[in-house]
C-alpha cells in the first residue's frame, strides 16, 4: 500500500518529534513519502536527518513564513502530494501513538471495502464523547451529532487521496478567515451531505492526544485586505491598431462575474472590482456594486493611466495588497490566497529565461495576473506614465528601478501570441490567461465540488 504520511505543525518541534517517534515505533507499513507543513517560518528541525527518520521514506519540508491556520495550512499540504500514491495517513504535531496490530493495513482494508468512508479514526470510544453507531457491521461515528459531526475530521487517520480531490479545496469552503474547529464542522457537513462517513477501527483507543490546547483552535492572525481588480472595456485591434470602447458582445464581464468573482466573494478579506475609466457612451455590463468608473482614460492604450488611478484607489481604501487581472483571465482564487503573494512586493509568472537569472533578466509580471504590495502600489501611484502603452511592462520598469525582484510562480499560465488556452488547465494554475468567456465558464463548471 502506498501512501503519504501528511503532517501538520505549528511551531511544536518537541511534540512533533514524539509524534513522529511513536507513529514509527508501532506503524506496520511504512510510508511511501512524508511532507511536514509547518505553519510559521521556522526551519526544519535538526532532528529529522537522523538516520532514525529513514522510516519516513521520501522527505519534504515546507513552511508558510508565517501562521496562517489549520485549512490554509491543509491546502497547501495537499497541493504537495505525490499524485502515485492513492492514501494519505493525516497527522498533526500532537499525537501518541501505542501499539496496535496493524493498523494501516486493516484501515486501508476498510477504505478498499467501503466507499463512503471518509476516514479510519484510531481514537475508539475516546473520540470527545462522539456516539459510536453500526452500520452494515462497520462501527461508525453516529453521523450528524450536535449539529453535523460524523462527516469528516482532522484527527489522524488514513483518508484516499481522490476524495480530497473531489473537492474544491478546503479555503473554498471556510474562507482561510476562521480557527480550526468552526471549519471543521463546516466541512463535515459538507462531507455528511453527500454521504460520507467516519469508521472505527476498534473501540479501544490507539493515539492519545498530547497538546493541552490544540493550535487548530486558536484564533489567527488577521489576514490582509486584498483588492481584486479588473481593469474592464478595454479593446485593442492589432492588426489596424485601433482601440476604443467596451466590447458589447464579447461577454468577458459576464462570464468573470458569473464564475471567479463568485469565488473571491467566499473570502472576507477579498474585494472583486471592475474599473471603468471615463465612459463615452453607456458601457455594457456595468453594476454599481461591482464596479468602479475612474478619472483616467479608458482604451488599451490608456492602460498605464488607468492601472496608476487604480493604486490609488487601493491605498485610499485601506488595501494591503492589490491583485490586477484581466477580463479574459481565470484567477482560481482560493489557490492565489495559498500561493504565498503576500510574502512579496510582487508576485508574477515565471519568466522563460535560461539560465533564470531573475535579478538581472528585465522580464517584468504580465498583465494577465500579478499581485502588488502596499509598498508597490505606492511607486506605481507616485509615477509619471510617459511614453509606455503597456501597462504590465511599465509597472515592471518601475518595480525594478525601486529594486524590487517579483516573485517567480509556476501556477500562472498564459496563452502565446493570439492563441486561446484551452482546457483542461494544468492542476496547479493559479491564474491563466487569452481564455474565452465560453472556455471560463466550462472551467468552473468542471470545478470539483463535494
Amino acid at each position: 500500500m502506498r501512501y503519504t504520511l501528511a503532517v501538520t505543525s505549528c511551531n511544536r518541534h518537541e511534540l512533533l518529534k514524539r509524534t513522529l517517534d511513536t507513529f514509527l515505533n508501532v506503524v506496520d507499513i511504512k510510508p511511501t513519502a512524508t511532507i511536514i507543513l509547518e505553519d510559521s517560518d521556522k526551519p526544519q528541525p535538526g532532528y529529522l536527518a537522523h538516520s532514525s527518520y529513514k522510516g519516513l521514506g521520501a522527505g519534504r519540508w515546507i513552511n508558510n513564513g508565517v501562521r496562517r491556520g489549520q485549512w490554509y495550512s491543509l491546502d497547501k499540504l495537499y497541493d504537495a502530494l505525490p499524485p502515485e500514491n492513492p492514501y494519505i495517513f493525516h497527522l498533526e504535531d500532537d499525537w501518541e501513538f501505542r501499539t496496535c496490530h496493524g493498523f494501516m493495513r486493516r484501515s486501508g482494508e476498510i477504505l478498499d471495502k467501503y466507499p463512503h468512508i471518509w476516514t479510519v479514526s484510531l481514537r475508539g470510544s475516546d473520540c470527545n464523547g462522539h456516539p459510536l453507531v453500526k452500520e452494515n457491521g462497520l462501527t461508525i461515528h453516529e453521523p450528524g451529532w450536535r449539529g453535523g459531526w460524523g462527516g469528516c475530521h482532522f484527527n489522524p487517520g488514513l483518508r484516499r487521496l481522490a476524495d480530497y480531490k473531489k473537492i474544491r479545496s478546503y479555503g473554498f469552503y471556510t474562507g482561510y478567515g476562521v480557527h480550526g474547529c468552526g471549519g471543521e464542522l463546516t466541512l463535515s457537513k459538507k462531507h455528511l451531505d453527500v454521504g460520507y462517513r467516519i469508521a472505527v477501527l476498534d473501540l479501544q483507543p490507539y493515539i492519545q492526544h498530547l497538546g493541552a490546547v490544540s493550535r487548530a483552535c486558536e484564533p489567527l492572525p488577521a489576514p490582509p485586505r486584498v483588492l481584486l481588480a479588473v481593469p474592464a472595456t478595454h479593446a485593442y485591434n492589432y492588426a489596424d491598431k485601433t482601440y476604443g470602447i467596451d466590447r458589447p458582445t464579447s461577454g468577458r464581464i459576464d462570464a468573470v462575474r458569473e464564475t471567479w468573482f463568485k469565488d473571491a466573494a467566499r473570502f472576507a478579506n477579498v474585494t472583486a472590482k471592475f474599473f471603468y475609466g471615463r465612459p463615452d457612451k453607456m458601457l455594457s455590463g456595468f453594476n454599481k456594486d461591482d464596479s468602479v468608473i475612474l478619472d483616467c482614460p479608458d482604451d488599451y492604450l490608456g492602460l498605464p493611466y488607468k492601472t496608476r488611478e487604480i493604486c490609488r484607489y487601493a491605498l485610499r481604501n485601506g488595501y494591503d495588497f492589490l491583485v490586477k487581472g484581466d477580463d479574459d483571465s481565470i484567477i482560481h482564487v482560493d489557490r492565489l490566497l495559498r500561493s504565498g503573494f503576500d510574502l512579496h512586493d510582487q508576485m508574477g509568472w515565471t519568466c522563460r529565461c535560461l539560465p533564470r537569472n531573475h535579478t538581472t533578466c528585465g522580464c517584468y509580471a504580465t498583465g494577465m495576473c500579478y499581485t502588488l504590495s502596499r509598498r508597490a502600489m505606492g511607486i506605481v501611484a507616485s509615477a509619471e506614465v510617459g511614453e509606455d502603452w503597456a501597462e504590465d511592462f511599465w509597472v515592471g520598469k518601475l518595480m525594478r528601478k525601486a529594486g524590487i525582484v517579483y516573485a517567480r510562480n509556476d501556477g500562472w499560465l498564459s496563452g502565446l501570441s493570439k492563441h486561446y488556452v484551452d482546457l483542461p488547465l494544468p492542476p496547479n494554475t493559479i491564474a491563466a490567461h487569452s481564455v474565452r468567456p465560453e472556455t471560463m465558464r466550462e472551467w468552473y463548471r468542471s470545478l470539483p465540488n463535494v
